[in-house]
């Protein structure tokens, strides 16, 4: 019934007030934060096509969920599912099962993980956190006896795996018996002893100005997870100060770097080769400062470089998708007014100005920007200032004053928290006709 459904003017769904144990959301643009949260009864939620942002928390603590169907093949979705302890199937595209999975908690991922080795169709998102979490995950299915899903697991997860990594998996099993024999079945059975040279290969990235190494060379340094689009670099394990990262190693290209350098004290340079298409990995690597992002990155994940604190400089391309919070504390990069801003986005604010003056240069202030800040009393938005990201200046629990140009998109949640607030913009403009909208304090000017 729509009737349980709020829906604000911008066409997003605020709050859920139903029973019903199937809801199918109706063709909203956004699913805000907590609009179910604690809901006690639903079983099964349908996400339609339209709804391009699932918010943070929206579905916490949905006790009772077991299954999500999500239609768009290109929704955002950052921790929208914390605490939903039963959810044990999700349908949706291979973009949006990976943020699904990326952000949820160990208990809900190894749930979601057991569930797949159990259904006959492959898929590599889940095959890679099978991966991931293979230290929790065989234990839990060989104490369940589930034949089915640890015969799964090897055929599908080690398919992409060296003998050298095979042969780790068995190690780490020491003492379960029954994990070490599947294991070793499947080593005799798909390793001849002609596959054991394989690390003598030599890669031909000589022209990359990378030294030729072996593939046990490269597995020394990065953990190696082989997809179906090319080789998701894994954690960094060396020790150098100033790294390459390799386009390709023994001829398949690496797309991807999944937490590669996360809290990596020793890395300060790191230049990655044309090719690579994604980045995740580089929070609190507080000894890094320089960095190249070439044309190739298309997305660069949330929080990717967080509390990079000694990073001086930076490009990344226009085309380039950028996480909620990605460039967090990273004080480096901060003008002589602690704005944190790349391609005319503002990205975060490190000063300590009650009165708050956004630059002209800034066409779009980023999720988050401001969040927290309890110091800031009065913000005056640019005339250049186009579009205010979700929650930029949420719980700035001293803000009183904001004023802003007259054609500045926001929603509500930009301004959640923020209880004194008024905002000033030119009469009749759209930007005081989303105050209006959001029932916000405003004075016209």
């Amino acid at each position: 019934m729509t009737s349980n459904f709020t829906i604000n003017a911008e066409n997003e769904l605020q709050k859920y007030t139903g029973t019903d144990k199937t809801v199918i959301i109706p063709d909203v643009k956004t699913v805000k934060m907590n609009a179910f949260v604690s809901n006690k009864t639903i079983e099964e939620i349908v996400i339609p096509k339209s709804v391009k942002l699932i918010d943070y928390s929206a579905f916490r603590n949905l006790t009772a969920l077991k299954k999500v169907k999500i239609d768009g093949e290109d929704t955002q979705c950052y921790e929208c599912f914390i605490g939903c302890k039963k959810l044990e199937t999700i349908i949706a595209s291979d973009y949006v099962l990976d943020q699904i999975l990326n952000y949820a908690n160990s208990k809900t991922r190894i749930q979601l993980c057991k569930k797949y080795l159990n259904e006959d169709k492959e898929n590599n998102i889940y095959n890679s956190y099978c991966k991931k979490v293979r230290k929790t995950l065989l234990p839990a299915i060989i104490s369940e006896d589930d034949d089915k899903a640890f015969s799964n697991y090897v055929e599908r997860v080690c398919k992409s795996l060296s003998i050298n990594e095979i042969d780790e998996f068995i190690e780490e099993a020491n003492g379960k018996t029954k994990i070490q024999a599947f294991l070793l079945a499947y080593k005799n059975r798909n390793y001849s002893e002609k596959d054991t040279d394989i690390n003598k290969t030599v890669n031909e990235e000589k022209e990359l100005g990378i030294r030729e190494k072996t593939l046990a060379d490269w597995r020394k340094e990065y953990g190696i997870n082989k997809t179906a689009e090319g080789i998701r670099l894994g954690k960094y394990k060396g020790k150098d100060s100033s790294v390459i990262i390799p386009s390709l190693i023994q001829k398949t290209p690496v797309k991807e770097l999944d937490g590669t350098f996360s809290n990596n004290q020793t890395i300060q340079e790191v230049t990655i080769l044309d090719g690579i298409e994604k980045i995740d990995g580089f929070s609190y690597c507080e000894n890094l400062t320089s960095i190249n992002i070439p044309d190739s990155v298309k997305e660069i994940s949330i929080r990717c470089f967080e509390g990079c604190c000694s990073l001086t400089s930076i490009q990344v391309p226009e085309h380039t998708m950028v996480g909620v919070q990605a460039f967090k504390g990273c004080n480096s990069l901060a003008d002589s007014n602690g704005f944190v801003v790349i391609n005319h986005i503002l990205y975060d604010y490190i000063g300590s100005e009650e009165d708050v003056f956004i630059p002209d240069e800034v066409e779009e202030i980023s999720v988050m920007a401001f969040s927290d800040n309890n110091r800031i009393r009065k913000i005056i938005i640019g005339e250049n200032v186009r579009n205010i990201g979700y929650y930029a200046f949420a719980a700035c629990g001293s803000l009183k004053e904001i004023r802003m140009n007259g054609n500045v998109s926001f929603d509500e949640s930009v301004f959640e928290g923020c209880s004194g607030l008024t905002i000033y913009g030119p009469k009749d403009s759209n930007s005081i006709k989303r105050a209006k909208s959001y029932g916000a304090r405003y004075i016209e000017e």
